[in-house]
């Protein structure tokens, strides 16, 4: 029984660990963000402008909290506002 609940820790510690380890920062938040504004449906115009102030718009209007094995990043630009999780070096959009 011991030998389980060890084999047990050891395997809970690793995926903590590996959680800690590829939360992603705030750089490859705004780089995500960014290519998902690329991808999306918008005028030349709109995209034109977002390839050119993209990451410092983002930058600036993006509040990351980190909680060690994810992060939250709260994106707000006029009024509208998208929040996501980031985990495993991948964002979930909620």
């Amino acid at each position: 029984m011991k030998k389980r609940t060890i084999i047990g820790l050891v395997i809970a510690g690793f995926f903590l660990v590996m959680l800690a380890v590829t939360n992603p920062g705030k750089d490859e938040y705004v780089s995500w963000i960014n290519e998902e504004v690329a991808q999306s449906e918008g005028g030349m115009l709109e995209k034109g402008l977002f390839a050119v102030f993209g990451n410092m718009v983002m930058e600036q209007t993006t509040e990351s909290t980190d909680y060690i094995l994810f992060s939250v990043y709260r994106t707000t630009i006029d009024g509208e506002g998208m929040t996501a999780v980031g985990v495993l070096n991948r964002f979930i959009p909620l």
